[in-house]
């Protein structure tokens, strides 16, 4: 994800420190995205129910290997809850991001300011 000099300076303009991490390949995309993410000291929280991967068997592992590295589990219904109240990671700003294989494709915030 932090290979692209576009995205970098879009996170850094937007002073976007927390990541929320959905995927289709809990051992290849998600990863590589927690992985280097973390490494940045990012935030990152995986949504524990929206990713999956093309051995369904792995994903308990891969939960466990996320954590290990500083992410916060939750799953989409807490994600939900907390946005109205507070996060586990204390977005304040919610942007989506897309990550399409190796393009990264954004789009601005769902709602700019939640307090």
């Amino acid at each position: 994800m932090l290979t692209s000099a576009e995205f970098v300076d879009f996170i850094e303009k937007n002073e976007i420190t927390d990541f929320y991490i959905t995927g289709a390949d809990a051992a290849i995309c998600v990863k590589s995205s927690c992985f280097n993410l973390r490494k940045a000291k990012y935030n990152v929280c995986v949504l524990s129910d929206c990713v999956t991967s093309y051995d369904k068997k792995q994903i308990p592992e891969m939960l466990k290997y996320y954590q290990s590295k500083g992410c916060i589990l939750i799953d989409s219904k807490e994600l939900l809850k907390n946005i109205v109240f507070e996060s586990p990671c204390s977005s304040r700003q919610i942007f989506v991001f897309y990550v399409n294989n190796t393009n990264i494709i954004f789009n601005s915030p769902i709602n700019s300011t939640i307090d």
